[in-house]
């Protein structure tokens, strides 16, 4: 349940003191007390090897619906380990785990990934590493479902204020560093989970086995998803003043709404508010209104109970006028001639800001939300300058616009995923572009952040069946890159090789370092495409051409291409292996533009001397197989041959030098080229040759 934002100051960190006062326990999600949860994880009681970042976020509800509609100070937390009739665990302590806790300012069903996002202004370290975080053994009695007592224990060095009944959510944050773990063994947690939004999972996890990039948006997300845990805590009393406004950001003349929603344990209430709102003006009430001019200011309250006074100051809580510019583009690639309709998003404009556009080709627009037709193929760079009578401000956003690249687009809806460097995933694609197409780049989802590399293979008419099979697919490209976010649902464009596939079938093979994130197929979300290729997807894979398919798998990713008769080439069918296992490769030295000269570049040959040829054809993505000639599992993609040139073995390499004709009507011409050369080890015929080569004739 999610209302108005509820955001406490510093003061409502209180440090915990010795007390007389009778502690209640709590346990969350409701009716997990007496209740086995109906999932599992490690995270965060059972990493005991490498870190781990895990945030949960419960609903209020858990604490309304039976009565707790009050103010609360939580003083420490207790972990329940999954119940099971014959798990054991000797136990163990973390040394250095922290635990925070806030307000959240979003609902949980609508949590950001990005971890410190979530957080209000009562952000706390309730408990700050300085002593260990304790994992008891396992019950003597063996086990039982539920465990009849909660294994992972926190004394809270920081005590956090909690107001259930303000409708926002609690954040739960638990930081276990590299090397934290010492003793013996920990167990998994027991965790409450449900496929929808129903009890008692009302509330959602994030997690990232790199507690290091607090602010990058890196978590993975599971909703529905909620540890069992135990709340030590006790009423709050006292006098603990906050407040709140509808809006703290906006336009020059802004009116701003205040609501005071100080608490005070007095049974007389509060009786005096004092507003200061830091342009001179001061206010009284609980819920005062002030109308901004230009600039940034500080808010501050004064509540007066019969016990006493406090206050709490807000140090620029309201922004009137500050210009931040931001903007959408309705399209960001596309063929000319290309329509975008550009929307001014910036914060702290009105009717009387101004705006300057600048496309990028020359073009500007004074207009709030200007629409714009580019109408040369090119990449181009889009930027705002705004202004008020307070600040001016601009954005730039470089390359934003691609005109002559279209894109189809899997979605990013995550949901599922693998870890492990050298995973991916395997999915079918239809070229239906008479011209063939250039793949220039994609976007993906990456498991994790940080540098990360990828490669893509292709493979005649399908990868079904040939997953494992390395020698019948070809590498046609390569990126690399930094992935800011990971995750599911996370995006990160990728710069590949630039590749040219003909009209034809093939499967395609994406290989991360980074792992994967995708979503589980369902019959009805597995086939994407437009009007110049199609996409059937899919399965996942955890090595690379190793091991069993996961299925079905959908890829979240984007393909990027050209569709013109640009000069393009790229690597089809499959190569025939050499003595050395492995097959020859071909290379072009420059794309193939009409009236430049080039070189044809063989390597990996036998070093053996021996003959060699050069074909010269049409190019065939399925390919003829050569295995009835001796060339077991060896495709003549070069096909049918129109030429055939001698090639010099020169120790496993050979250079063979190209003059394209400057002839117009060349232009979208395509042909095929693949090399051979004499290996005895080879096979029975003795001949082991590259992968064929489709190549566009161009501009």
């Amino acid at each position: 349940m999610f209302r108005t934002p509820f955001i406490l100051s510093a003061l409502c960190t209180l440090a915990a003191a010795p007390t007389l006062e009778a502690q209640l326990t709590h346990v969350i999600p409701n009716g997990c007390a007496t209740a086995e949860g109906s999932g599992s994880s490690s995270y965060p009681w059972n990493r005991t090897t490498g870190e781990i970042r895990c945030m949960y976020v419960y609903d209020s509800t858990h604490f309304t619906d039976i009565g707790i509609n009050y103010p609360i100070l939580i003083k420490g937390l207790k972990g329940r380990a999954n119940g099971s009739l014959t798990a054991t665990w000797t136990g163990g302590q973390y040394n250095g785990a922290t635990i925070e806790m806030g307000t959240a300012v979003y609902d949980w069903m609508v949590a950001s990934v990005t971890f410190d996002a979530n957080y209000g202004a009562d952000r706390t370290m309730v408990f700050d590493g300085t002593a260990p975080a304790v994992v008891k053994p396992s019950p003597i009695i063996g086990g039982a479902i539920p465990q009849p007592e909660f294994y992972a224990e926190t004394v809270f060095q920081n005590n956090f204020l909690y107001d259930p009944s303000s409708g926002n959510d609690l954040v739960v944050d638990f930081v276990m560093p590299t090397g934290s773990w010492a003793g013996g063994t920990s167990y998994s947690i027991d965790l409450a989970y449900t496929a929808t939004a129903t009890p008692p999972a009302n509330g959602c996890r994030f997690w990232n086995l790199t507690a290091s990039s607090p602010t990058a948006a890196n978590a993975s997300p599971q909703l529905h998803s909620a540890h069992v845990v135990e709340l030590n805590y006790t009423p709050a009393k006292g006098l603990y003043p906050n407040f709140t406004a509808d809006q703290t950001v906006g336009p020059e003349g802004m009116t701003v709404n205040f609501k005071d929603t100080s608490y005070t344990s007095d049974p007389g209430g509060i009786l005096v508010r004092t507003w200061t709102f830091g342009d001179g003006n001061t206010g009284s009430g609980a819920k005062p209104s002030n109308a901004y001019t230009c600039g940034v200011f500080d808010v501050g309250l004064t509540v007066v109970d019969a016990t006493g006074s406090k206050s709490i100051t807000k140090t620029g809580y309201i922004s009137a006028g500050i210009v931040e510019a931001d903007f959408t583009a309705s399209a960001t690639t596309g063929f000319a001639p290309l329509s975008v309709t550009f929307t001014n998003t910036s914060v702290g404009t009105n009717a009387s800001s101004r705006f300057l556009w600048n496309f990028g080709d020359g073009g500007t627009s004074n207009a709030e939300n200007p629409t714009h037709v580019y109408t040369v193929n090119g990449t181009y760079d889009v930027s705002l300058t705004c202004g008020s009578k307070c600040s001016k401000n601009n954005k730039t956003v470089t390359g934003l616009i691609e005109v002559g690249v279209g894109k189809l687009e899997t979605g990013f809806l995550g949901g599922n995923g693998l870890s492990a460097p050298g995973c991916g995933n395997l999915f079918d694609v239809k070229i239906k572009n008479p011209q063939g197409l250039s793949i220039v780049s994609v976007d993906m989802s990456f498991w994790t952040v940080g540098a990360f590399d990828i490669e893509i293979w292709v493979t005649p008419g399908t990868y079904i069946g040939n997953d494992n099979l390395p020698n019948k697919w070809v590498q046609v490209a390569a990126g690399t890159g930094t992935a800011a976010a990971g995750g599911y649902g996370s995006r990160t464009h990728v710069n590949t090789d630039d590749f040219f596939l003909p009209p034809g079938d093939y499967g395609m093979y994406i290989i991360s370092s980074n792992g994967v994130a995708y979503t589980n197929g369902n019959g009805t979300n597995q086939n994407f495409g437009n009007a110049d290729l199609e996409l059937a997807l899919g399965t996942g894979k955890n090595l690379k051409f190793s091991c069993s398919m996961f299925n079905p798998r959908i890829w979240n990713g984007a393909i990027f291409y050209q569709q013109d008769n640009s000069a393009a080439n790229g690597p089809i069918g499959y190569g025939c292996v050499g003595s050395s296992t492995v097959a020859p490769t071909m290379s072009l030295s420059a794309k193939p533009v009409l009236g430049t000269a080039g070189s044809i570049d063989i390597a990996g040959m036998t070093t053996t001397s021996g003959p060699g040829w050069l074909f010269i054809g049409m190019a065939d993505p399925v390919g003829f197989d050569l295995t009835p000639i001796g060339m077991t599992d060896c495709l003549l993609s070069a096909n049918p041959i129109l030429v055939t040139l001698p090639i010099a073995n020169n120790a496993g390499s050979a250079s063979i030098p190209v003059v394209i004709p400057n002839t117009p009507s060349f232009a979208g011409v395509y042909i095929g080229l693949q090399a051979a050369n004499v290996d005895a080890g080879a096979n029975a015929l003795g001949v082991a040759a590259t992968a064929g080569h489709a190549v566009r004739l161009g501009n």
